[in-house]
Formats: C-alpha cells, sequence, structure tokens
C-alpha cells in the first residue's frame, strides 16, 4: 500500500474514532476488498448536517471533545476539522480518486477506491467508440462508473470545475443517451447507457 493511502487511512481511523457515537455498542469497523476499503463508524450528524458539507469548509463538531483533544496533544491530528480536508488533499495530490463518503440512519461510511489506469482507458474505448465525447464528459463517466450515486457537487470538487459545467456536460451526455438518471435526484444513482444508433 502507498504512503499516501496510509496516510488518508490513518486520518479516516481517526476521524471514526473521535466521532463514534459512544453511547452504541456498534465499533467501528473497516472491511478489506480487492478493489477498495471501507470504514464504517455510527457518529452522530449535526442537526441539519449532509455528506455534502463535509466536503466544503466547515467548522468542527465534535461529540467528544475530550478524545480530539487527547487526539491533539498525541500528535495525531493537528486541528479539528480539517480531517476530511486532508484526505481530500492527499487523494488529489496523489491523483487519485476522492473517497466516496455515504450517510445512512445509523452509520457514517468511508469509501477508498484506487484508481486503476486500465479501468479507465476501457471506459474511454467503449464510450468514444460510439459517440464523440469532450475531456470533461469523459472524465464525468468514469467517476459514476466507480460511484454510481456522485452528487453535482461531488464531480465539481473532484473534477475541480464549477456546478455550471458539470451540469451542462451531464446534460449532454444525457442527451445523447450515454447517461440517465435512475429514481430521480434526491435517492436515484446514475446509469451509463449504450447509444443505439
Amino acid at each position: 500500500m502507498s504512503p499516501f493511502f496510509r496516510d488518508v487511512i490513518r486520518e479516516a481511523v481517526c476521524n471514526a474514532i473521535i466521532h463514534r457515537n459512544y453511547g452504541q455498542y456498534n465499533m467501528v469497523q473497516i472491511k478489506v476488498f480487492p478493489n477498495k476499503l471501507m470504514l464504517f463508524n455510527n457518529c452522530i450528524f449535526p442537526a441539519g448536517w449532509t455528506v455534502d458539507n463535509l466536503l466544503k469548509p466547515h467548522e468542527s463538531k465534535a461529540i467528544n471533545p475530550l478524545i480530539a483533544y487527547a487526539f491533539y496533544t498525541m500528535g495525531l491530528i493537528d486541528s479539528w476539522g480539517r480531517g476530511i480536508e486532508k484526505m481530500i488533499n492527499g487523494l488529489k495530490r496523489a491523483e487519485q480518486k476522492l473517497p466516496f463518503f455515504e450517510e445512512s440512519k445509523y452509520s457514517f461510511c468511508v469509501s477508498l477506491i484506487p484508481k486503476f489506469e486500465q479501468k479507465d482507458a476501457t471506459v474511454n474505448a467503449t464510450v468514444n467508440a460510439t459517440v464523440n465525447i469532450s475531456k470533461t464528459q469523459n472524465r464525468i463517466l468514469m467517476e459514476i462508473r466507480e460511484n454510481p450515486k456522485i452528487t453535482y457537487d461531488q464531480l465539481s470538487i473532484i473534477l475541480n470545475l464549477n456546478r455550471t459545467t458539470i451540469y451542462r456536460a451531464i446534460k449532454s451526455l444525457i442527451q445523447k443517451r450515454l447517461l440517465t438518471r435512475i429514481n430521480g435526484d434526491k435517492d436515484g444513482y446514475w446509469k451509463i447507457t449504450r447509444d443505439s444508433n
């Protein structure tokens, strides 16, 4: 495992321990798969917060401030409220995919998915063989292939493009029948399709 992933995993584990809901029995869980690593934690989101709040600059709201302080004094964290930011920046520097965050009623999950060039090339060959698309559209399709539930805001951060550009590129992909939205905006997901012509 590369050093950048060790640093990112350490940040994810520290965040899970600091923000865990210790009023429940469930432990922090880490599951390792051939193509990804998933970390589950039964943390409590502040009222009104969603995953999108974590992807923007935000204040620290640790529910376990004594644990956070202990981690700070041990040098495991440098400041409160920067864990997610450090994970994202580390993966960006390594030109890797950003972590996928998913919130449910009882838990919070962080997925780390390494980027495989061979897989990206397969997407390029499959899509471009049928329809001409832009570099931005191709990158969007690659991200959706890895994470069908990815949001406009997440794509904007990953690709370093404004939301309007992402929206227009996706709209064009839908018009070209390369992409469709299943089950609406709130609880749905993206599905990559093939042009029938």
